[in-house]
C-alpha cells in the first residue's frame, strides 16, 4: 500500500493499510508451523471507495476523496508476512472550488512483522517499490513523484493504531517520504 507521508492520518488507503496490518498479525498468530511449507494463498483484488478528510493536511479545510486499486496479494506462507503488487489512484477534490489532484501508484509492497511488543503492539518492516506515488492534476503536469525502493519500520499499538514510522532504506527519490512535501504540493494544487 502506498500513502503520502504527510497524509498518513487521512484517506481511505491508510485505513486499509492499518486493516491489512491487523489481518497480517492475526494470520501469523493462527498459522501453524507446518503450513509454512505449503504454497502461498493468492488473492486477486479490486477495491474502491470514497472518504472525506476533515482538516486536510492541517489546513482546516475539508477535502473529498476517492480511491481505487487492483492487484494481487500473496498471503502466508511467504518470504514476508504479507506481499502484494498493486496499482491505483487516489483522487482528492476541494469541494469549495472543484480543484482535483490525483495520486497514482504502482508496484510491489511487503510487510514483515519484526517484533511483537509485550503490550500486544507490533513493529513491521514495510517495503515499497516502483512508483510509490505520482501527484498530478488531471490532464496536467506531474507535481511530485516518489519512485524506487523505500523501507519503513512502522510501529502499531495492540488495537492496530499507527504510532510511528522511520525510513530505514531509501533508494529514491522520495521527496514526500523524506520531507512531507506532498501536503504542500496537494494543498497548493487544490487551492487550500
Amino acid at each position: 500500500m502506498r500513502f503520502p507521508t504527510g497524509l498518513t492520518g487521512e484517506g481511505g488507503r491508510w485505513r486499509f493499510v492499518v486493516l491489512v496490518s491487523a489481518v497480517v498479525v492475526a494470520a501469523l498468530a493462527v498459522l501453524a508451523t507446518g503450513a509454512l511449507a505449503a504454497n502461498p494463498t493468492v488473492n486477486h483484488f479490486v477495491f474502491s471507495g470514497t472518504f472525506t478528510a476533515d482538516d486536510f493536511c492541517g489546513t482546516g479545510a475539508t477535502v473529498d476523496g476517492t480511491f481505487t486499486a487492483q492487484g494481487t496479494e500473496w498471503l502466508t506462507p511467504n518470504q514476508a508476512g504479507y506481499r502484494n503488487t498493486e496499482h491505483g489512484t487516489d483522487t482528492y477534490t476541494n469541494p469549495a472550488n472543484g480543484n482535483t489532484v490525483d495520486i497514482n501508484f504502482a508496484g510491489p509492497f511487503t510487510a514483515t512483522i519484526v517484533s511483537i511488543n509485550p503490550d500486544g503492539g507490533w513493529t513491521e518492516l514495510d517495503t515499497n517499490g516502483g512508483l510509490t506515488e505520482q501527484i498530478k492534476t488531471p490532464q496536467g503536469p506531474v507535481l511530485l513523484r516518489d519512485v524506487g525502493n523505500i523501507q519503513f519500520l512502522r510501529t502499531f499499538d495492540a488495537d492496530g493504531n499507527f504510532l510511528s514510522s522511520q525510513i530505514v532504506i531509501d533508494k529514491g527519490p522520495h521527496p514526500d517520504a523524506e520531507t512531507g512535501a506532498g501536503c504542500d504540493v496537494i494543498t497548493n494544487a487544490l487551492g487550500l
